[in-house]
């Protein structure tokens, strides 16, 4: 008889209520092992059967997993395992050396509400070993739908009130926290609500970011030790509001003289090439939003670096590149998922990519090294439908037939 090692099932069939399934016969021939095109993606050093730690499996957010015991011929007869009742999962469950980690906001909480507790389950089991968030542990307001990462026995999360956070892995109990604001650059008048990307975990480091609350809010990325929590460095992707004719040199004098400006959050985990340790995030779209007149004294203003692929050095922050999606932006197009690293095959050689799905409809492959656009894509019935060279999307005029 066959027996599926319970360590190496990829253990992601995921139903609600929180619903693990795994192969469950006695006569299942164990699969051969062929490696499919989509192993090119794979994360570069994640070893075969991987956990899954952190958001997009690893730290490259490529989504993929190397298992092969749940394949075509055996995926029909999965059979339920265990199943636990948690209010609302928000963020992507991981899971690390034999235990489930998922956020679930608190009972009865609204949409949009992303505030709740980290539950830590026995991935053979399902039972719950520990749970903290509010009346729990430590008691913290914890951002379920930021998610959380898990790396060298400890679990790295957000709070809703700008914290960031690690906690033991085994036990839920506290390591550290920190602020995530302190000492930022930014005008007083400037609010954020929480982050709502996942923490990246790479070097010793945890790079994080937060979502603006009001216009003036300035976007950025910071990183932090992952073993005491101290600040390492901080990278801002606009100018400071006001923004004035001198403090803008760093961002090539693409603002106008704005009083109440802001813009390029960071939404999501950023993705890392592990050989040459180079961070690639997207940022957000310029504030205010819809209005351009007040950041922009005429159309040929780019607002950088929002709507954009910014590539950083990790060890100090400092920027390597930047792709612009969308220049001037005024319909809230972010480049807001996650992006992704990988390695790819064109005209015959190997090249490291990154890839970057814009909410303007767009999909972009930019060469990792230099942020070269390789090529981008569009779905044909997106309003969008091209893409001017200062970045600058032009619309349908057949849309509605």
């Amino acid at each position: 008889m066959y027996a599926p090692d319970m360590n190496l099932i990829m253990k992601l069939v995921w139903l609600l209520p929180f619903t693990l399934l795994i192969i469950a016969s006695s006569n299942i021939i164990p699969p051969i092992n062929i490696r499919a095109p989509v192993a090119e993606a794979r994360a570069l050093d994640s070893p075969i059967n991987s956990p899954w730690s952190f958001l997009g499996q690893n730290q490259q957010n490529t989504w993929y997993s190397p298992q092969t015991i749940i394949n075509n011929d055996n995926v029909a007869i999965l059979k339920q395992v265990w199943s636990i009742n948690l209010p609302k999962i928000d963020g992507t469950p991981v899971i690390s050396d034999g235990i489930v980690y998922v956020t679930s906001a608190l009972d009865g909480s609204r949409y949009g509400e992303y505030v709740g507790s980290i539950y830590a389950i026995n991935e053979s089991t399902g039972k719950l070993i520990w749970q903290d968030g509010p009346g729990a542990q430590t008691g913290l307001r914890f951002s379920t739908i930021a998610g959380i990462a898990v790396h060298n026995g400890n679990v790295f999360a957000a709070t809703t009130d700008s914290y960031l956070v690690s906690l033991n892995a085994n036990t839920g109990a506290l390591n550290w926290k920190v602020p995530i604001n302190a000492g930022l650059i930014v005008n007083p008048l400037a609010t954020y609500v929480g982050p709502q990307g996942t923490p990246l975990v790479w070097d010793g480091k945890i790079i994080v970011s937060n979502v603006l609350g009001n216009s003036v809010a300035r976007g950025f990325v910071r990183a932090f030790s992952e073993s005491s929590g101290s600040l390492l460095w901080t990278f801002y992707t606009v100018p400071p509001s006001p923004m004035t004719s001198t403090n803008q040199d760093f961002y090539k004098k693409t603002w106008g003289k704005c009083t109440y400006c802001g813009g390029g959050d960071n939404w999501n985990v950023p993705a890392v090439d592990p050989g040459t340790g180079i961070i690639y995030f997207g940022t957000g779209n310029p504030s205010p939003y819809f209005n351009a007149s007040q950041r922009s004294p005429s159309a040929e203003y780019l607002n950088l670096y929002t709507d954009s692929v910014i590539a950083l050095n990790a060890t100090n922050g400092q920027m390597i590149w930047y792709y612009q999606e969308v220049a001037g932006d005024v319909h809230d197009w972010d480049a807001g998922m996650p992006v992704q690293f990988f390695n790819t095959t064109i005209n015959g050689v190997q090249t490291k990519v990154v890839g970057s799905a814009g909410k303007n409809g767009y999909y972009y492959l930019l060469n990792a090294a230099t942020g070269a656009l390789i090529w981008s894509a569009v779905d044909q019935f997106n309003l969008c439908y091209d893409i001017k060279q200062r970045g600058q999307v032009c619309f349908r005029t057949n849309w509605i037939s």
